[in-house]
């Protein structure tokens, strides 16, 4: 049996590819910058329309959602859960 086996109908066959700009992202532009980490933050997070970084939680709640049974009529999609960081 493969994990694909125990999983939910509606989540077999979907993939989620997760990037970010997370805590240790902030950390690391950080230290390459000479910063604090609540100067990158402040940084980044004034260039999103909410004015904050989605936290790992919000992430993770956006891929369960869309893993789960009640996106089933859901293909094809990419999600961006960056705070409005990027206008389309």
């Amino acid at each position: 049996r493969t994990l694909a086996s125990k999983q939910p109908k509606a989540s077999q066959g979907k993939v989620a590819i997760v990037t970010g700009a997370g805590r240790r992202f902030c950390d690391m532009r950080a230290e390459t910058l000479g910063k604090t980490y609540d100067e990158v933050y402040s940084l980044y997070a004034g260039e999103t329309a909410l004015k904050r970084i989605p936290a790992a939680d919000e992430i993770a709640a956006a891929i369960v959602s869309l893993a789960s049974d009640m996106a089933s009529a859901t293909t094809g999609q990419s999600l961006e859960a960056t705070a409005v960081h990027y206008f389309h």
